[in-house]
């Protein structure tokens, strides 16, 4: 988002419409205005990485219907400005052909390259998004004590929590925590969060894993259900954050998820140092260490932190004219500037890999 909004950088004629007051939070966003003497408009919907990837990849049924039409972005009243209206999608969507994705990996990692179903993408690294295992909060003041020594998670740890009924004492390796098991709330099959993450351990793409969605009732979590397919789990980061940022009731399990910098930087209580990459604030303990590394941007940059992986722009290879000029552009104004906002340059990296989960090498 943030790269797309700095493309029409001195456009006074811009105009965006989005489904959030926060234009980074929005699943679907429209923009139009003047670059290069050239009325330009971006049309986004954001669904998941794998999901993204499939959508733009499949060559039986290319069709979006969750975008912001144009007529919607007469809501905005203010152009020219950093500001956006914030619209229902209720009649404000249309269906369109899907030309760009974005994902936080290959499309081979994805499944979806498969011809004659999937075309292949022209592929991009446009950054470095990396990600973190957090842990939650307990009402129970025996059950927060154990969490509280629980400062890292290894590769074997996240498989054994995946598969469900793992207990805390696999953390603590004391027996009083025994019977307190860790519930993971993740994502679902079209996040590309979770396909890093069950990359990355080990777990694998498509093992059916054991995850959880919450209830809060008054601030706190009072009941954790298993997903009953495995293919499922929330559909955004935001969940995410609510499950680590809300204590559970004092007679439930205790909650662990997956995410994203970004998301884990706006837990509640946590602050974010965007140049070293160091989390603090309150919450700053939540965050565990990966394979006995705590998380920063340089132990990434030099390959000590190894869950991370490309963020990838990915688009039709039909795609030419205007439109090719236009996602050229905008890929090129991330890599340059805008992918340290949520993750790292690739021109500061030291280290370099195939995709996720394979080997770390020199640079």
């Amino acid at each position: 988002m943030t790269g797309i909004r700095n493309y029409y950088a001195g456009a006074t004629d811009l105009k965006i419409v989005a489904t959030n007051a926060s234009l980074n939070s929005a699943n679907q966003a429209t923009f139009r205005g003047t670059v290069g003497g050239k009325s330009v408009m971006v049309q986004c919907s954001w669904s998941g990485a794998m999901e993204g990837v499939r959508v733009v990849a499949d060559t039986t049924n290319p069709l979006v219907s969750n975008f912001l039409t144009e007529a919607s972005l007469a809501a905005d009243t203010t152009a020219g400005d950093a500001g956006h209206a914030n619209i229902a999608t209720s009649g404000n969507v249309e269906s369109a052909v899907a030309d760009v994705a974005m994902g936080d990996s290959f499309q081979v990692e994805t499944g979806y390259n498969r011809a004659p179903a999937y075309a292949k993408l022209v592929e991009t690294p446009v950054g470095v998004i990396p990600f973190v295992w957090v842990k939650g909060k307990s009402n129970d003041a025996v059950k927060q004590a154990a969490l509280n020594s629980v400062t890292n998670i290894s590769a074997l740890q996240a498989q054994a929590i995946l598969s469900g009924f793992a207990p805390l004492s696999l953390f603590t390796k004391s027996q009083a925590d025994a019977f307190t098991y860790v519930a993971v709330c993740g994502r679902d099959y079209g996040s590309g969060t979770r396909l890093d993450t069950f990359l990355e351990s080990g777990f694998g793409r498509d093992n059916p894993p054991l995850q959880y969605t919450y209830t809060v009732t008054s601030g706190v979590i009072t009941a954790l259900t298993e997903n009953a397919d495995p293919l499922g789990g929330y559909s955004s980061g935001s969940n995410l954050r609510t499950a680590v940022g809300t204590p559970t009731a004092a007679d439930l399990d205790v909650v662990f998820s997956y995410m994203g910098i970004s998301d884990a930087s706006a837990v509640s209580g946590m602050t974010f140092d965007n140049v070293t990459g160091t989390f603090g604030g309150t919450a700053a303990g939540q965050v565990l260490s990966y394979n006995g590394v705590p998380y920063s941007h340089d132990a990434v940059r030099n390959g000590a932190y190894p869950f991370w992986n490309y963020q990838v722009l990915m688009h039709r290879n039909t795609l030419s004219g205007d439109k090719l000029n236009a996602v050229n552009s905008i890929k090129n104004q991330i890599i340059n500037a805008d992918a340290a906002v949520g993750g790292i340059k690739l021109n500061t990296m030291n280290v370099t890999r195939a995709g996720m989960g394979k080997i770390i090498l020199p640079q």
